[in-house]
């Protein structure tokens, strides 16, 4: 693979979230709102599916490029979302000071939070101000920067690499499917009982 990005911990800096995220709550949903099927993605405190809870008929009011964290349940799992969405209480939104994150960088920033989940729990919940004072390791430019540049590069060499070691592992099997007849389909319409 051609301009792989190598780590170099000399152009690494520790940084407080705080100063590139704010960090917002999600909002209560009353139980009778939840009833109300829309077309508006819901993100709770859930580890699969994106954080996606289902849709409801409410006002998406986070914005896409932003990053949802558990803070109830399955504490500090992290999400970058690409589309608007609404957030319940269970969740903090983080939206990065620069504006929208693209999806490498919002991938890479999840990576890292993910790493400070082991410091909280149901017990320990992961408060706004603990968040806001976490401290990450940010690789930052010559100018002492955060280098988004390299961020998004790191990123698409991992996500290339792991997609041709996936594709390498395919070529090895020795399965005759033709993928090309499978009809799309909503896992809703398979599954009936779907909870996360």
């Amino acid at each position: 693979m051609e301009n792989k990005v190598k780590i170099n911990n000399k152009n690494w800096k520790q940084i407080k979230v705080k100063d590139l995220f704010y960090i917002k709550s999600g909002i209560y949903i009353p139980w009778e709102e939840k009833q109300i099927t829309g077309t508006t993605k819901t993100i709770a405190s859930g580890t699969e599916n994106n954080g996606w809870s289902q849709n409801l008929n409410i006002t998406a009011i986070f914005k896409k490029g932003s990053i949802t964290v558990a803070r109830n349940g399955s504490v500090g799992k992290a999400f970058y979302q690409n589309e608007n969405y609404f957030a319940t209480d269970d969740v903090r939104v983080w939206e990065a000071k620069k504006g929208a994150l693209t999806e490498n960088e919002g991938l890479f920033f999840c990576t890292l939070i993910e790493l400070e989940r082991k410091k909280y729990s149901y017990g320990r919940k992961w408060s706004i101000k603990n968040m806001e004072n976490t401290i990450l390791y940010i690789p930052v430019t010559a100018k002492n920067e955060v280098d988004w540049e390299y961020i998004d590069k790191f990123m698409k060499n991992i996500r290339l690499s792991t997609k041709n070691s996936l594709v390498t592992s395919i070529k090895h099997l020795t399965l005759n499917i033709n993928f090309n007849t499978w009809p799309p389909f909503l896992i809703q319409n398979i599954f009936h009982n779907i909870s996360i």
